[in-house]
């Protein structure tokens, strides 16, 4: 039966040959279809697990977004009209602490130490007058002398007291006792605990310049250049009207040269491309790049910084008339910095110091962005990181509030 059955399927396409083709053909498709489908879901599923960007298949030709229960990220409704008086270091992410018990505290230490000092001094008068009613005149001389004391003796007090509070205030942690790294400058040099920075011992500010304030429709027509930390800018935040070149893990040293992830209008392609031939296809006013934290542990900061100088002039070559904003690299936590030779806030301020000196405060520009994300140690909060690397999707509005607040019009 097997016989029969093998030489109807040899006479069938002995037959029809191209029948048989087209079949077979159907059948491959099909399930090359399948797999395709299977792989691209368990793909998205485990990616989504993992807390990356969703994978797309190379696959599909058309750019697809993908939605997901999962990848529902919930951000605050920006305003329509920013307003300018707003800045998110004050709604509570301050770089230096309130001092809003201090008034109280040291009011309440004045008043009770006013209370205890009169206290003390009409408890003093009544025993010295006391003492001089019932003592003779010579005692009476001696009340005199003690008054005098007694006055000389509150004036000790208030020295005594004035120290105490002074005291007080610096160990409440108050904006004069810590040191601030966006404020203080400079700073005692620390020792390198890597061959791969040297410490500057100083802290590199945003480039003084007049910024403005605007809302996202500035961000049309520009473009973002960058490793994951960026890529998580067009991913999370609630900028969808501008282009992302992005891949985890390219560095500054590979990214002239490396096929990057394509973003734009919120809609990432499936086909990867080259930086230089976006920047030859397309004209743009505003191009941010924020590379770094890969290349903490290679190299030194200075070949860093000549390197960054050059990627920054290939790109000023293709995109003459663009403004270029060059963000720091994002500080890390103090967990993570702590407990690495090179992965450490040290290393990346150096390598900051170095970039913020590319900026020519005309055509391109530093911008501290770190102010934003970090607290007052120039730690990445705990609170807007999972990893002590990454900001978690709900704390990019904090950083896409500072490039809103820091616009070249």
């Amino acid at each position: 039966m097997t016989s029969n059955k093998s030489k109807g399927l040899e006479a069938f396409i002995t037959k029809c040959p191209l029948g048989a083709l087209l079949i077979l053909l159907v059948l491959v498709l099909s399930v090359a279809g399948l797999i395709r489908q299977i792989t691209v879901q368990k793909t998205v599923d485990l990616t989504l697990e993992a807390g990356e960007t969703p994978y797309i298949a190379s696959a599909f030709k058309e750019p697809i977004k993908i939605q997901h229960p999962l990848y529902v990220v919930n951000l605050p409704d920006p305003p329509e009209k920013p307003d300018p008086t707003y800045d998110p270091l004050e709604q509570g992410y301050r770089l230096i602490p309130p001092e809003d018990s201090s008034e109280e505290t040291s009011d309440g230490e004045n008043s009770e130490g006013t209370e205890g000092e009169t206290s003390e001094s009409s408890e003093g008068e009544n025993a010295e007058s006391s003492e001089g009613e019932n003592a003779g005149e010579s005692e009476g001389s001696e009340t005199a002398e003690g008054s005098d004391n007694s006055g000389s003796s509150d004036d000790e007090r208030k020295e005594e007291k004035e120290a105490s509070e002074e005291s007080e205030e610096g160990d409440d942690h108050s904006s004069e006792s810590i040191w601030n790294p966006f404020r203080d400058e400079p700073r005692d040099p620390v020792t390198p605990r890597s061959s791969y920075y040297s410490d500057p011992a100083r802290h590199a500010l945003d480039t003084d310049a007049p910024y403005q304030t605007v809302d996202n429709s500035y961000f049309e027509n520009s473009l973002f250049i960058g490793d994951s930390r960026i890529d998580g800018i067009g991913l999370f935040s609630d900028i969808k009207n501008a282009d992302f070149l992005c891949k985890t893990g390219i560095m500054i040293y590979t990214v002239l040269d490396s096929a990057l992830k394509y973003r734009s209008d919120g809609v990432l392609y499936s086909e990867e491309v080259y930086l230089e031939d976006v920047l030859k296809e397309k004209t743009y006013d505003r191009i941010y790049l924020m590379m770094g934290v890969n290349e903490l542990g290679m190299h030194n900061d200075v070949d860093f910084y000549e390197e960054y100088s050059h990627v920054v002039e290939e790109i000023q070559k293709l995109q003459p008339q663009a403004t270029i904003f060059i963000l720091a690299i994002m500080n890390v936590s103090k967990s993570t910095s702590d407990g690495s030779s090179y992965l450490n806030n040290d290393n990346i301020n150096a390598r900051n110091w170095q970039i913020a000196h590319i900026a020519d405060g005309k055509t391109s520009f530093y911008l501290e962005v770190n102010t934003a994300v970090c607290d007052e140690k120039g730690f990445l909060r705990d609170d807007f990181s999972n990893d002590g690397v990454h900001l978690r999707s709900d704390a990019y509005i904090y950083l896409t509030d500072f490039l809103r607040q820091h616009a070249i019009l």
